[in-house]
């Protein structure tokens, strides 16, 4: 097979999951990625193309979508979806028919990509005046077209906003299944892939949270969280609370703190792994069932893990520069 067809196969599969509202988080990211990635003038490109051959492909992508779906009030929900189908088709060469369009502009406008490695902060000024602090091991995506009719971003990982204030423009920031909208206000997200919860947690100002539906529908999880107010999203189970308590423990990372907040042992390594910058291997029979809160002030890692120790009655074992976390203290 060659490397077309496996691309049009794969784009086939991942539209028909769609369709059934059976994407992941993670194929969800992709898609919002995708669509980050595409440049702001791909309608004018579109209008310089052949309008019959889009419109071609148009209804031969609803055809190929109705032989695997069947469903024709679902295929109508994913109509928008086709505008940016149909583009890539004409502009990538990646669609079901392998037509080639190979015409670019001299100044693309392309999404912009700021990531962090392990044990390092990142902070970043926006076009807009905002300022994101960017935890390790995270990716913070702008959309090309940011600051003109709004301000779209997509966080993997977790940060600190300072979001500007702009009437006109709301600030959108994609993590996971959520979707953070603001005005102008400071908050944090985590949203690390594989981690139980995602939380967003309020410093200052309003923050309005949905969760992104099936068909690209919001359903909404809070109209306006206030300072202390964190919001805790489930995973697994896609049930999200709001608490209340101090949020500025939930950001301490900006000052070289630890603070690990109701946290399974799977998390507890994940965090741990991040900010020593060290591997770390969980015993496969000790559970995840159990939840630890503790805050750790700029420790080393020795200290933390005696601490960790203490709390969790675990053994805690730095060797070959590799952590241990197994039974018996």
């Amino acid at each position: 097979m060659s490397q077309q067809q496996e691309n049009t196969k794969a784009l086939k599969a991942l539209f028909a999951k769609y369709l059934k509202g059976e994407v992941t988080a993670e194929e969800r990211e992709r898609i919002d990625l995708w669509y980050a990635s595409l440049d702001r003038g791909l309608a004018e490109r579109e209008q310089k193309t052949d309008a019959h051959s889009t419109q071609r492909i148009r209804k031969d992508i609803l055809s190929q979508l109705r032989k695997v779906s069947g469903d024709k009030s679902a295929i109508r929900k994913l109509v928008p979806v086709l505008k940016y189908a149909a583009s890539i088709v004409l502009l990538s060469g990646l669609a079901f028919y392998g037509i080639k369009y190979s015409a670019k502009t001299p100044q693309q406008a392309v999404a912009q990509v700021i990531t962090t490695a392990s044990g390092i902060q990142k902070n970043i000024v926006l076009a807009d005046g905002s300022s994101i602090l960017l935890n390790a091991e995270s990716k913070l995506v702008v959309s090309a077209d940011f600051n003109s009719k709004d301000r779209k971003v997509i966080l993997v990982g977790e940060a600190f906003f300072h979001i500007a204030k702009d009437k006109k423009r709301p600030f959108i920031i994609r993590s996971g299944d959520l979707k953070t909208t603001v005005l102008g206000t400071s908050f944090n997200i985590n949203a690390y892939p594989g981690m139980e919860n995602i939380k967003i947690s309020v410093a200052t100002g309003t923050v309005k949270v949905a969760r992104t539906m099936a068909h690209g529908m919001d359903g909404l999880l809070s109209a306006g969280m206030v300072k202390d107010q964190t919001l805790v999203f489930n995973n697994k189970t896609k049930i999200a609370q709001i608490r209340e308590g101090n949020t500025a423990l939930l950001s301490a990372w900006d000052k070289g703190e630890l603070y690990i907040d109701n946290a399974s042992l799977p998390d507890i390594a994940q965090q741990l792994s991040r900010h020593y910058r060290i591997p770390v291997k969980l015993s496969p029979d000790l559970g995840s069932a159990d939840r630890y809160t503790v805050r750790l002030e700029n420790e080393t890692i020795a200290s933390s893990i005696r601490v960790l120790s203490d709390l969790t009655h675990l053994k805690f074992i730095v060797k070959q520069n590799q952590l241990y976390i197994m039974n018996g203290k």
